[in-house]
């Protein structure tokens, strides 16, 4: 594995995914000096984000390293990674607009944003503008087969 091949997009992608990865376990969500709740407790704008940027990254880093080929007829992937990276973008920085709330038996409890939000969604960024700047350098037409 030669990771002198990795371009700027491709280490953007990759290492905003491992932000993603690891900042999702952090907390999400804090208030009254206490912290908690993680990517795992929000469904559609904490755990389908972190799956889909995760599995790009890894996708990312497969055909960065040259362990995935390209193949002509194959499928577009870096339109396919901007999808994911786009959309899993957009959903934690709307979580992190809306911000955290969650339903208990006395009703909704709204909190404050934490760490591992503002970092999750700030790495989720990153990935998504190497995303951009690979399908805009040219996309898989001009990537080594």
């Amino acid at each position: 594995m030669d990771l002198s091949k990795f371009t700027t997009p491709d280490w953007l992608k990759v290492g905003g995914a491992l932000g993603v990865f690891v900042f999702g376990m952090f907390a999400w969500a804090s208030g009254g000096g206490e912290t908690g709740g993680n990517a795992f407790d929000f469904t559609f704008t904490g755990t389908i984000p972190w799956l889909l940027i995760v599995a790009a990254g890894v996708v990312s880093f497969l055909l960065a390293a040259g362990v995935m080929k390209r193949q002509p007829d194959g499928p577009p992937w870096d339109l396919i990674l901007l999808a994911a990276f786009g959309l899993g973008a957009f959903l934690i920085v709307f979580r992190l607009i809306s911000g955290p709330s969650f339903d208990t038996p006395l009703g909704t409890f709204e909190a404050d944003r934490g760490p591992g939000l503002f970092l999750s969604a700030f790495s989720a960024a990153l990935a998504a503008v190497g995303a951009l700047l690979a399908v805009s350098a040219g996309g898989d037409e001009t990537r080594p087969r």
